[in-house]
């Protein structure tokens, strides 16, 4: 695990995680030092702890408490790459139970979230941002957005694991053209039941899920400064440069080059 801090205040620190590409093994038994909300950008892991397993991919944020022991597990040889916003407890107040902890574990995260989360990484790499109030209310803005979702029903712990098993295999194989059978028969599933599970479960589709991989794909490659529009459009898994376009411009109110643009300046 490589760690980076890029800014630290009284109020919040924005610190950058990744694992590179390669076997990665468990991890050691780790201690959370601090409450916080990681918002993963590439790459699947499973984090395990004594309140069950969860699938970490761009698609969640996690929500750390203080103190929380975890160990982690790699089941792709990809790496993965985190940005984590640490908050001491006075600052989190209500968003805090009783017993000083989150309310949630896991929450969706939106595209627009996603590049708003990317365009604060990027300028805080290229040292953009001088103004420590504005980085503040950025990331309270990250975390108040995240803390104020619902959580979706509950399911059995057979259905979760379905849910899991798929998820993990859409971050391997989102830039694929893939069918329902194809996915279902890779968990060991029948389509319907894991249409309607995985529906019930997330608040997606299987194939509204993998376009949001895709989506975040594209996103990270633009606040990289991406110019080839048609070539990442296929190596995210569009059709092609119109495809990426519209489902972009559907799901941000922007198409791509003006998205880099704004996530680049």
């Amino acid at each position: 695990m490589n760690t980076q801090v890029l800014f630290s205040s009284p109020a919040v620190n924005v610190c950058d995680f990744w694992c590179d590409p390669g076997h990665v093994p468990d991890s050691d038994l780790e201690v959370e030092a601090a409450f916080g909300v990681s918002f993963p950008r590439a790459g699947v892991y499973i984090q395990h702890s004594a309140g069950g397993a969860i699938v970490v991919d761009p698609t969640v944020a996690v929500f750390r408490n203080a103190g929380d022991e975890q160990v982690t597990t790699h089941p792709s040889d990809e790496g993965d790459r985190n940005t984590e916003l640490q908050f001491p407890p006075e600052v989190l107040g209500p968003l805090l139970n009783n017993r000083e902890r989150f309310r949630l574990q896991t929450a969706p995260i939106s595209e627009a979230v996603t590049a708003r989360h990317r365009r604060l990484l990027r300028r805080l790499h290229q040292r953009s941002v001088v103004n420590p109030l504005e980085i503040e209310e950025e990331a309270l803005f990250l975390l108040a957005t995240v803390s104020q979702i619902e959580p979706k029903p509950k399911v059995s712990k057979a259905q979760q694991k379905l849910v899991d098993e798929t998820r993990q295999y859409l971050a391997w194989h989102f830039r694929q053209e893939l069918d329902l059978s194809t996915v279902a028969m890779a968990v060991g599933s029948s389509p319907f039941h894991l249409s309607r599970i995985f529906k019930k479960a997330t608040g997606r589709s299987v194939t509204e899920y993998r376009t949001a991989l895709r989506v975040r794909f594209a996103i990270d490659r633009l606040a990289e400064g991406d110019g080839d529009l048609s070539r990442l459009a296929v190596e995210a898994g569009f059709y092609d440069h119109a495809h990426m376009t519209n489902t972009i411009r559907r799901r941000l109110g922007s198409p791509p080059s003006h998205l880099r643009v704004w996530l680049t300046t």
